[in-house]
């Protein structure tokens, strides 16, 4: 994903614009694995730039998606 490749090339505003971008055109397309994953990403993008309330919003997101994650 180029939101992540992004992150690791220290390019925080370009990653967290392609990952917004990538969870809008998951949530269009149905892709609920593929969303939550932008949404990981989005989140430690935030984490990394210390916007705690924004990482929390979408790990919650993420969290909230059906089908629900596996808790064993």
């Amino acid at each position: 994903m180029r939101g992540t490749f992004l992150i690791e090339m220290g390019d925080a505003d370009g990653a967290q614009q392609a990952l917004k971008a990538a969870v809008a055109h998951c949530t269009r397309m149905g892709f609920v694995v593929m969303r939550r994953a932008s949404l990981y990403s989005l989140s430690a993008s935030y984490l990394e730039q210390t916007q705690l309330g924004e990482a929390l919003e979408v790990a919650q997101e993420g969290w909230q998606l059906q089908p629900a994650l596996a808790t064993q």
